[in-house]
């Protein structure tokens, strides 16, 4: 499978990403917030609103000159990334809650890694809230938020078991880490990257049948962990994390 990350600085409302190299066919993509050096999160859901095989462009009103969006392109439908399984889609949301199913037998965590990103096809705009993890099982999820339209809003998912698989020298590891209090929160590597990853992130409120209030943001990224800040918490509240270096 391809799958390909990006850091890219975003110093405009809206930016075009180039992947590094072209996909066969039209990829998934997942982008999270990454404000280097922050003490807070940032105020809008980045959202993807046009996607080619050669390009993204993401919009929101983030913008600063240590600002940046972590993207994760993947290619669509059931692969792996050496040992670790991966399911990669974009599902319609016209309503509050979705379901999504995942093909038979094509994860097997209990609680699966799964991020989750905005797509307002050619919308030009972003989305207000936060598309959240509700609820998660090896055959499928639910996603809560308002965000909702017709045909052109969906939510952009890739979903993997909690573990790690390595192709080519390249290592992805996907874990969750739960966040019961406000502010900071720095979450370990199972095992150190030799350089720093890239880590996209999604929040997982789990059972609430509501999206979360605020944009989990990483602050900074190290070969041994990460850092993010929002003040989204709860016990029921965890981050679902993938790190690729």
């Amino acid at each position: 499978m391809q799958l390909q990350t990006i850091k890219a600085q975003k110093t405009t409302g809206s930016i075009t990403v180039t992947f590094p190299t072209a996909f066969k066919n039209v990829p998934i993509v997942i982008v999270s917030s990454f404000w280097s050096g922050s003490s807070k999160a940032v105020g809008a859901s980045e959202t993807v609103t046009a996607v080619s095989t050669t390009q993204c462009i993401i919009t929101s009103g983030n913008a600063a000159s240590n600002y940046y969006v972590s993207v994760l392109a993947v290619d669509s439908g059931q692969a792996s990334f050496g040992a670790l399984p991966i399911v990669a889609g974009n599902a319609p949301k016209t309503q509050d809650i979705v379901e999504i199913n995942f093909p038979n037998g094509a994860l097997s965590s209990p609680d699966p890694v799964i991020l989750l990103a905005p797509f307002w096809q050619n919308s030009g705009t972003g989305v207000g809230a936060v598309d959240t993890l509700d609820n998660s099982a090896a055959s499928e999820c639910t996603v809560a938020s308002g965000n909702k339209a017709g045909a052109d809003y969906f939510t952009s998912y890739v979903a993997a078991n909690v573990g790690s698989g390595t192709v080519n020298g390249r290592t992805l590891i996907s874990g969750i880490a739960n966040k019961s209090g406000g502010g900071l929160l720095r979450v370990y590597f199972p095992q150190a990257f030799k350089n720093i990853p890239d880590v996209v992130i999604s929040p997982w409120w789990n059972d609430q049948n509501a999206g979360v209030g605020a944009i989990d943001t990483v602050t900074n990224v190290t070969p041994t962990y990460f850092e993010l800040t929002s003040p989204n918490a709860a016990q029921n509240f965890f981050i679902n994390w993938m790190a690729v270096g």
